[in-house]
């Protein structure tokens, strides 16, 4: 008899570990930046009125990321301002998409930096009869369209001195359309938003890429000093992605 109910408990034991649910992947939380558009990300509001990250470049690689760290992703999101109060307090575990040339220094040393996942250009876009610009001595007393909040070494002691000017927008779209209606002469954009654009819209079908490029930027999976995740991880995981291509196959799909 007791070597009966010795085996009645063991089965017992085993039937509720089968009847447990598997225990769920730990999370990798990724800072987003709100107000993003595409292609980099397409951001809508759930039906709990919270903001959510459905598609775009962003979504992709974050998600490839968070698979190859076997964790769950998880957007936080957060307007510019307020993205490094959110480092600093701990709510974020990676920051993709971002360039160390856009913090100063006391903040930059707050992050590691692993191998960049993308480079970025940034050029000219005009009306086609003006997409001959190479030299920005060619811009002088032109106005140029840009994104507000963004810095352009080429261009920054231009807009200081008045040698051209400044007018800008709260997103690449917004710049893009100032320059059809003729309020700007110029605009700076990402090539990659640029080609996106030009092929879903066709308002842009009379806009051009001038040769002049404005800046060349390495972008980041920056990891903060305070993250859950360890540097030595995201690397292994980065390694990964990058043996199979996976950003080139992303990009493939909104070019």
């Amino acid at each position: 008899m007791a070597r009966f109910l010795y085996w009645l408990v063991m089965l017992g034991s085993l039937s509720l570990l089968l009847c447990e649910p598997a225990q769920a992947a730990p999370s990798v939380r990724f800072l987003v930046l709100e107000g993003r558009e595409m292609p980099f990300a397409l951001i809508m509001t759930a039906p709990d009125g919270t903001p959510a990250l459905v598609d775009g470049i962003i979504k992709d690689w974050q998600a490839a990321l968070a698979g190859a760290l076997g964790r769950t992703p998880v957007n936080v999101f957060y307007p510019r301002k307020r993205q490094e109060l959110a480092i600093s307090k701990g709510l974020a575990d990676l920051r993709c998409f971002i360039s160390p040339d856009w913090l100063p220094a006391a903040l930059k040393s707050g992050y590691d930096w692993p191998q960049p996942i993308i480079r970025i250009e940034e050029r000219l876009v005009s009306k086609q009869a003006d997409a001959h610009i190479q030299t920005v001595d060619a811009l002088k007393g032109k106005t140029i369209g840009t994104v507000l909040g963004y810095q352009f070494v080429l261009l920054d002691p231009l807009f200081a001195s008045g040698t051209i000017r400044r007018d800008d927008s709260p997103s690449e779209t917004g710049v893009i359309q100032k320059l059809i209606l003729g309020r700007t002469d110029y605009a700076v954009i990402r090539t990659i938003d640029f080609d996106f654009l030009h092929k879903t819209d066709a308002q842009l079908s009379d806009l051009a890429l001038s040769p002049l490029v404005i800046s060349t930027l390495d972008l980041y999976c920056a990891r903060p000093k305070n993250s859950h995740v360890s540097l030595a991880a995201l690397n292994q995981a980065q390694q990964q992605l990058f043996k199979a291509s996976t950003m080139e196959k992303i990009l493939a799909r909104y070019r």
